[in-house]
């Protein structure tokens, strides 16, 4: 018998519903199971309520919770999820996810080379 193999699923964070969208559709054809959410306490909200989430890709500016208060609460549960920020914002806010211990950080609009950060961190 064939063991069943678990679908990954990414919690992408926008508060620009279409490039949530955008994004989760492209993640969706390469066979993940996406969530999506507005800001990091929806976000937060909906891991509090047990959905299962292997990864967390943030935009940083939004109103409601942003990407930097999401990434530090996650750090402080005991359910660690790895968080991936994105900002079209000044560069300073990535090289601030870096240092707040983001799993990766980069500029959006997003580009091919941004999904393979992604799928990299869903092979670990």
């Amino acid at each position: 018998m064939l063991a069943r193999i678990k679908m990954k699923t990414i919690l992408v964070v926008d508060d620009i519903q279409e490039i949530a969208e955008c994004f989760a559709e492209e993640l969706c054809e390469e066979g993940f199971h996406v969530l999506t959410a507005p800001s990091g306490r929806a976000a937060l909200q909906l891991i509090e309520e047990g959905k299962r989430v292997d990864l967390i890709l943030s935009d940083i500016q939004m109103p409601d919770g942003d990407g930097f208060w999401l990434l530090e609460q996650i750090m402080k549960s005991n359910r660690p999820i790895p968080v991936i920020m994105t900002s079209s914002g000044p560069r300073s806010n990535l090289d601030q996810a870096v240092k707040r211990e983001a799993a990766g950080a980069f500029v959006k609009p997003y580009r091919k080379e941004h999904f393979e950060v992604i799928f990299k961190w869903m092979k670990e």
